[in-house]
């Protein structure tokens, strides 16, 4: 899956995160018992991580091979140079 696309799906997975948010805020809110409610509220926060790990994620792995490509382009590097590069470039 391209970086591009992996990025769009996590966008979409935040924006869906939030409407459901602001839809249990505001329209469950007296149509839930407190319980249920509190229920809704933890599986928003749970999908709003779940998006914004993807994202970060693919930011990391996106950081890695810029870096990796940028060590390969400077110079003709050995094997270890470029795993020593790539494992600097994650934290």
């Amino acid at each position: 899956m391209s970086s591009a696309r992996t990025l769009a799906i996590a966008g979409l997975l935040l924006a869906l995160a939030t409407a459901c948010g602001a839809f249990g805020a505001h329209a469950l809110r007296n149509q839930l018992a407190p319980e249920r409610l509190q229920l809704w509220d933890t599986a928003v926060r749970y999908q709003f991580f779940q998006a914004l790990g993807h994202e970060v994620a693919n930011w990391q792995i996106n950081m890695a091979a810029t870096t990796a490509a940028r060590c390969a382009l400077r110079r003709r590097s050995s094997w270890p140079e470029w795993c020593c590069s790539l494992a600097a470039s994650m934290p």
